[in-house]
């Protein structure tokens, strides 16, 4: 029952259909905590909170002594705001787990959501303590102390986890981190200049990049983005970030171009499909409902993927195959507006303009918490 429910959420079926199918196997063994938190984790996953919750709290009713139900009770608790509980959650877990440094993890997470930042840092040093080098604690320890204006004692820890770790990035981006943190920009890219040679990969390269052009140091970053793909011509997480960027500059020939490239090397690689064929739809040129379509089978059942493949039916004139798979998407992620937006253009294109103010109306009781407030506006009064 299990496998039937992971199979129908990749293959793209509803929410309903999955959560359903995942009921349905914590209903056939409930003795077992298994379904349960595949349950739990699936409705977190939606975003689904309520629901998590209660699914949570039933777990752990039936079966009080079970570590990982508890710690899923404190994440939805967590997630649901109700810090209080969610800390008294976690202190059960430690308690059960004494050598586990979960439950204190957990603990800091309920702290920092009560505002007690003094009780949060004890959690993470209690766990570090319990597990030296451990990577999430020591990372969120750094987070507190620059929130705090601490970023002395950040700087120390992230240089001890740079002792620690010298071949892994995280201690030199975590640097780099602080000091953009305390407006010290030379000395963070000083810190990532120092992480590229020490730690190379894509995750330094592409925050060094960034970070070059965030400063105004256009030329280097050209420079450095040259020779980086010219010494490593298979990294094509960097040639992503290159795509990236050019389709924030509305540059979709040189983005196109980028995404190609790594398609030549990862020929399934569905993002780099699914942005191609969101190029071709802007540059009004064929082959897009192809190239969505094969990045659909690949990973079904995405919203992101699933949006460009109604776009690219709608292109090709299968407007009423595009509104279906629209309305099934925004089901599956209600809370996703820019999803909204794409199916009150499609209704508006079949000249279902109630639908469409419907759905429009959605969008600017979002205000300022959605961007396109502008584009909602102008829509509104095409759907009038």
């Amino acid at each position: 029952m299990l496998a039937l429910a992971e199979l129908l959420e990749r293959s793209g079926a509803s929410a309903d259909q999955v959560g359903a199918q995942y009921a349905a196997a914590v209903k056939a063994a409930p003795a077992q905590a298994q379904p349960r938190l595949r349950l739990i984790e699936y409705r977190l996953a939606r975003r689904d909170v309520r629901g998590a919750l209660g699914a949570a709290r039933e777990a752990v009713a039936e079966l009080p002594t079970n570590r990982e139900l508890l710690n899923a009770l404190g994440r939805a608790e967590l997630a649901n705001q109700d810090y209080q509980q969610a800390l008294t959650s976690f202190q059960k877990l430690a308690s059960a787990q004494p050598r586990s440094p979960a439950g204190l993890l957990g603990q800091a997470d309920a702290y920092l959501g009560l505002k007690d930042g003094a009780a949060a840092e004890r959690s993470l040093k209690a766990a570090i303590e319990l597990v030296p080098r451990l990577l999430p604690a020591q990372r969120a320890l750094a987070g507190l102390y620059a929130r705090d204006g601490r970023y002395g004692d950040a700087i120390t820890l992230a240089r001890e986890i740079q002792k620690q770790r010298p071949a892994e990035a995280a201690g030199y981006l975590l640097e780099a981190e602080v000091e953009f943190a305390r407006r010290k920009p030379d000395a963070a890219l000083a810190v990532l200049r120092s992480a590229v040679q020490k730690a190379p990969g894509p995750e330094t390269a592409i925050r060094l990049h960034g970070a070059l052009r965030d400063a105004g140091h256009g030329d280097e970053a050209e420079r450095f983005a040259a020779g980086w793909q010219k010494q490593h011509a298979d990294d094509s997480a960097f040639r992503f970030h290159l795509g990236d960027i050019a389709v924030a500059a509305k540059d979709w020939t040189g983005a196109e171009s980028r995404y190609r490239e790594v398609l030549a090397r990862q020929p399934n690689n569905p993002l780099a499909l699914n942005n191609i064929a969101w190029l071709l739809l802007q540059q009004h040129k064929s082959g897009a409902l192809a190239m969505s379509e094969k990045a659909n089978t690949i990973a079904p059942g995405q919203p992101a993927l699933r949006d460009t493949l109604a776009l690219a039916a709608a292109a090709e004139g299968q407007l009423p195959r595009a509104l279906e798979l629209q309305k099934e998407t925004v089901q599956r992620a209600p809370d996703a507006p820019g999803l909204r937006l794409t199916l009150a253009k499609l209704m508006l294109q079949s000249g279902d303009k109630a639908g469409a103010r419907s759905e429009l109306d959605k969008l600017a009781k979002l205000g300022s918490g959605f961007a396109e407030q502008a584009e909602v506006a102008e829509l509104l009064k095409k759907a009038s």
